[in-house]
């Protein structure tokens, strides 16, 4: 599977926060949470959020609602 984003790429994004409820899962966010930055998609596990990469490499992360900012 080809990388949706690629290596120069550049992302372009609002910057104004999107409340986790709002968030459409499956979608591609950018997301900041306390490791930085980055580019997921976003499913709901009761009150955690997956943040999922497309890039299957990197594994699936957890975190609060709380702890990451759509």
């Amino acid at each position: 599977m080809e990388p949706e984003i690629l290596h120069g790429d550049m992302v372009v994004y609002r910057k104004e926060p999107l409340p986790p409820e709002k968030a459409k899962p499956r979608q591609m966010y950018v997301v900041n949470t306390d490791d930085g930055a980055a580019v997921k998609r976003v499913e709901y596990q009761a009150a955690k959020i997956m943040l999922i990469s497309s890039n299957p490499d990197y594994p699936v992360q957890l975190c609060g609602k709380l702890d990451a900012q759509i």
